[in-house]
């Protein structure tokens, strides 16, 4: 007779996180540990209805169905994409886990955000941020155009999300408007660019060769099958383009016949459709749809276009920067409790001032706030030059938790937030509840080392937080002290 396993033990598979594909391993709590919201996101086996309520369908593909689903502990909704293993080929099986595998190292407020990744004996299951306002071209079908302003608005975020991922070393390859997405029907959405199915990581010196992408946004070295990232600002060129006269400027009568329009750069702006946009609107498309890629701008000097900064009012708050000055690191444990509640626990309507804030300080709109950004940021200030130059210092020997050169966006608002989380104990419960795995009312140190991406948490380190939270709980964290030991600023 077979070993079989009970019904809980079946469910704690599911939060046993399996080593990503092309993973370095499980990180150590120790001197050279690397923060990161990729430690939240492994592959996990289990029952997904253990852990979310699944409700109405959004969208029917080929391999499987888009699902809104609440998460049960901490009640978000997200969107819960199926993929039905008996339909997927090993080369679409391969590109969803690149896909995911570069998702999953992304932190940018303008990209899409992925959760968690489930498999079970059917189906895989990835779970991501729910985006509610829709695609930007309904957006556009429905105005018809739009204004200056308004498309300088997309575009910079659009941008910012580019220049972020050509640093990252990261191309997109299928820019549309349909990869386009918009978080709320409002009169200031966020952008979120979605689709990264066709990403690749970018290997210096060599050229991508693979043709991809849809015709009428392809770059025309992409027909070539020579290119670099460089593709991808033509593809904000066209969307540009499309943006302020509604119509896209290559539009054969088939595939063919739009490869041979871009391929000959046959384009043009109307006469009549572009009276009314200005001389440096026209110049900034022709920058971003310059036929020769090495001709062509890149994306952050795209960013500081003075068509696209001059749509830009940036106020900065004085209270995001006090923050950071007064902010020291706590300890490794509690700061990636922390991370986690940010990136896990806490909803858009959460973060959305911090964002207004986060975007303020990064003046080159890179996705990261660097020392140049907070010496713009400071520079209001009475201080004189060596004085920000301490401050500055200070600030990035304590927010910089990588030691990179900059604050990333997750980090950026797990310190903006730390106030607020040490009032909002039900944030606090929330988090308790995904770390108590076995629903006994404790926390161990298994359960902090699964639901932390399997890191290997230090023995003293666990030692230390004990003493911390007071707890007397025999080497385990019930909720009070978890929530004591998360107010401790």
């Amino acid at each position: 007779m077979g070993i079989c396993a009970s019904k809980k033990q079946k469910d704690d598979l599911a939060l046993k996180p399996k080593h990503w594909p092309s993973s370095p391993g499980r990180r150590h709590t120790g001197n050279s540990f690397k923060y990161g919201t990729d430690l939240y996101i492994n592959l996990k086996n289990g029952q997904i209805d253990n852990y979310y309520i699944l409700g109405d369908v959004l969208g029917v593909g080929a391999f499987g169905q888009v699902i809104k689903a609440t998460h049960k502990q901490s009640g978000q909704i997200r969107a819960l994409k199926t993929l039905a293993k008996k339909k997927i080929i090993n080369e679409e099986k391969d590109k969803m886990f690149a896909e995911v595998n570069i998702l999953r190292k992304l932190d940018h407020p303008n990209i899409v955000k992925l959760f968690e990744l489930f498999e079970d004996g059917q189906n895989y299951y990835l779970i991501t941020e729910l985006i509610q306002g829709g695609e930007l071209i309904k957006k556009i079908q429905a105005q018809n155009t739009f204004s200056e302003a308004e498309a300088a608005f997309y575009m910079r975020q659009l941008l910012s999300a580019l220049q972020y991922c050509h640093k990252a070393k990261i191309v997109h390859r299928d820019l549309k408007l349909e990869n386009l997405m918009l978080n709320a029907d409002s009169e200031k959405p966020v952008l979120k660019v979605i689709d990264f199915g066709t990403s690749r990581k970018i290997i210096q010196e060599k050229y991508l060769t693979s043709k991809l992408g849809t015709p009428h946004y392809t770059a025309p070295e992409v027909f070539k099958q020579q290119y670099t990232e460089k593709c991808d600002i033509w593809s904000c060129g066209v969307i540009l383009y499309t943006l302020l006269c509604g119509y896209l400027p290559f539009n054969g009568s088939d595939a063919r016949a739009t490869q041979i329009l871009i391929e000959y750069n046959k384009w043009s702006f109307d006469k009549n459709d572009w009276a009314n946009i200005s001389s440096e609107a026209k110049s900034f498309v022709k920058k971003l749809m310059t036929y020769n890629p090495d001709k062509r701008i890149s994306a952050e000097e795209a960013y500081s276009d003075p068509w696209l900064q001059g749509h830009i009012t940036k106020t900065i708050d004085s209270r995001a920067l006090t923050r950071l000055q007064q902010f020291y690191q706590s300890h490794i444990i509690q700061e990636l409790i922390r991370q986690f509640i940010t990136f896990q626990v806490l909803t858009p309507e959460d973060k959305a001032k911090i964002l207004e804030n986060f975007q303020s300080l990064d003046k080159d709109g890179d996705g990261k706030i660097n020392r140049e950004d907070l010496i713009f940021g400071l520079k209001e200030s009475k201080l004189d030059e060596t004085e920000i130059e301490k401050q500055i210092d200070r600030i990035m020997e304590q927010c910089d938790f990588n030691k990179t050169g900059s604050i990333e966006y997750n980090a950026f608002l797990s310190i903006m937030i730390r106030q607020e989380l040490s009032e909002k104990t039900h944030k606090l419960e929330e988090a308790f509840k995904q770390f108590d795995i076995d629903n006994d009312g404790l926390i161990k140190k298994q359960n902090l080392e699964d639901v932390l991406g399997g890191i290997i948490i230090d023995e003293t380190h666990w030692e230390e937080v004990l003493k911390k939270c007071d707890s007397d709980q025999q080497g385990m964290i019930n909720k009070e002290n978890f929530v004591k030991l998360m107010q401790q600023l």
